[in-house]
């Protein structure tokens, strides 16, 4: 009788058991599959950064951006290209023209009022791989009194476009600035005393 009972008991015990990691199971399979249900552009983060230096030594600008690949990609395929695999193994022999043209297309800068066109240098990946640096310079420039730069990435595609920039001359002419699809354009006047 009783190894009757201690049997009854564990095969109660077991289906139990199963029965919480059942409902455990259909609570968090329901929970995960209610997130599906929101849309994905409340995660999405939209965000570029750009940062300008002067180097005084070289008499050029440098500047170096972090675009998210997809948003690169979107971006391109919206001007007609197809997919061009930017940063992968398989990257289209004309991914680099294409984001060049397009940095390039809505990254303004002019320097003492005069409006410069940026050469590219080259491009990789970030070390997350979901974003590429791409890097441009002016040179030849001297001693620049201003600089007004002008960002509109991927002002086209989404109205929360944020897009960073850092404008720096030296340690004590240096700044921020939050662009965005209201606000494209930043001013920096350089004291040289």
């Amino acid at each position: 009788m009783s190894s009757l009972y201690k049997y009854s008991w564990n095969f109660f015990r077991q289906t139990a058991v199963s029965l919480n990691y059942m409902w455990y199971s259909l609570i968090i399979g329901l929970f995960i599959s209610s997130l599906n249900l929101i849309p994905n552009e409340l995660h999405d983060l939209h965000l570029s950064k750009t940062d300008i230096n002067y180097n005084s030594e070289n008499q050029a600008i440098e500047i170096s951006l972090h675009l998210f690949i997809d948003d690169l990609e979107l971006a391109l395929e919206v001007y007609g290209q197809g997919s061009l695999l930017i940063c992968t193994e398989k990257e289209s022999s004309s991914a680099e023209t294409y984001i060049a043209q397009y940095i390039k297309d809505h990254l303004k800068i002019r320097v003492d009022n005069q409006e410069h066109q940026i050469e590219y240098i080259g491009k990789e990946a970030s070390d997350d791989l979901m974003g590429v640096w791409c890097y441009f310079e002016l040179t030849n420039i001297a001693a620049p009194k201003s600089f007004n730069v002008s960002i509109d990435f991927f002002n086209e595609l989404y109205d929360d476009q944020k897009n960073v920039l850092l404008i720096n001359y030296n340690e004590d002419n240096k700044e921020y600035f939050l662009l965005n699809k209201n606000k494209e354009q930043a001013q920096l006047s350089i004291n040289h005393e």
